[in-house]
């Protein structure tokens, strides 16, 4: 049935700048509910502006986390005595994060508002592997909350087994494929390559866990002229290292860092590209993957979080290449193969853009989060 007002929801949550999966996905939620007269949506916005994006030292995070999550705990419960919301959605990161979010959720709790705590990282298969502080305190966070939204198949069926009594549901992350469609640019504003060069393309952030040591040595294995666009924010350390790899590297190969682009930009150089590359080795549901996907190019992506269920098919229905991830020749591989087959790369990438719009599209997508929202507000109302 549906309700006879709007569901009231305070989303937990950061928005850009800078640039982030979650923040993204946040601008693109909030944009949505505009057009729900069913739900009233408040923000309160964690993002993370007191260090760079790319800095993720393990003291780094502590220290500065430390004083940010004092300051988001104020904001929270300061949002839940003025707003009185019926649902809180909290999105996490998970780790760090575990001792905040249990904070937030238990202050939820206590004023009879329920809650989603939403996981944006596919991590947990390892935490509960681990065991450790880690799973033990994730454990904690999950069951302060009244349902817990997981981006992959893996995550939901570890907890599912490891913490029965959890409450977890799938729900992936989603594009606007119509504002996709409408705005993108034409792919010949994005920086051209020399004549015969094959263009690769990675977006994201340019850190040692999102596998960029490893594509730059698959890149320099190629035997063609290659160019690799890098796209994101990166430290000033491993950029140069990364320099350095490539130029003692094959002398075909090109490696070109554009920094950090407009969202639009961003796009139009994944429009460009001959292969999409996402060589991660932790990922949840990445939004640039999604976002190649919706262009239709050609991608190459490791084994991790939720890319295997966005891109491996039944047969030859296949919408991009998996590969394991740290692997060096099966991802050096991989891309020879994707650039010596390019009409087979070109139907790949067709499948992979009717996927994206069949599964992920915003509509869809929010959707399925305004059935839960609404249904934790019955519940509270009929408790």
């Amino acid at each position: 049935m549906t309700p006879a007002r709007p569901v009231h929801v305070l989303l937990v949550s950061p928005l850009p700048p800078p640039p982030g999966g979650i923040a993204t996905w946040t601008e693109l939620i909030r944009r949505q509910a505009v057009g729900y007269s069913d739900v009233d949506l408040n923000i309160v916005d964690t993002a993370v502006r007191w260090r760079a994006v790319h800095s993720t030292g393990a003291v780094t995070r502590l220290c500065g986390g430390a004083l940010q999550a004092l300051r988001d705990i104020r904001r929270v419960v300061a949002a839940l005595k003025r707003l009185r919301p019926d649902v809180l959605h909290l999105c996490t990161s998970g780790e760090f994060s575990v001792f905040k979010d249990t904070v937030i959720l238990r202050a939820a709790r206590r004023r009879g508002v329920r809650s989603i705590l939403h996981y944006h990282r596919g991590h947990l298969p390892e935490v509960v592997a681990c065991r450790g502080w880690r799973w033990n305190w994730s454990r904690v966070a999950m069951a302060s909350a009244d349902r817990t939204i997981l981006l992959d198949r893996a995550s939901l069926a570890v907890v599912g087994v490891a913490a029965p009594e959890i409450r977890s549901a799938l729900i992936p992350n989603a594009i606007d494929m119509a504002a996709l469609d409408a705005d993108i640019p034409s792919p010949n504003e994005a920086k051209p390559c020399a004549v015969g060069h094959m263009r690769i393309v990675y977006v994201g952030h340019v850190e040692a866990a999102k596998g960029l040591r490893e594509l730059v040595a698959a890149c320099a294995a190629l035997r063609r002229e290659v160019t690799l666009d890098v796209v994101g924010p990166a430290e000033v350390d491993f950029r140069a290292e990364l320099e350095r790899s490539a130029a003692l590297a094959n002398p075909s190969f090109t490696m070109r860092f554009h920094g950090v682009l407009g969202h639009m930009r961003a796009l139009c150089y994944i429009r460009a590209a001959d292969v999409f590359v996402l060589p991660s080795h932790s990922e949840g549901f990445s939004l640039s993957l999604l976002e190649a996907m919706a262009c239709g190019v050609p991608i190459v992506a490791t084994r991790v979080g939720a890319a295997p269920e966005m891109l491996e098919g039944e047969g030859g229905d296949c919408r991009g290449v998996i590969v394991p991830p740290r692997d060096v020749g099966q991802l050096a591989a991989a891309l020879t193969g994707v650039l010596d087959q390019p009409m087979a790369a070109r139907a790949m990438g067709a499948r992979a853009r009717a996927r994206a719009r069949e599964l992920y599209d915003v509509h869809a997508v929010f959707r399925q989060l305004v059935e839960m929202w609404q249904s934790l507000m019955q519940n509270r109302l009929g408790a």
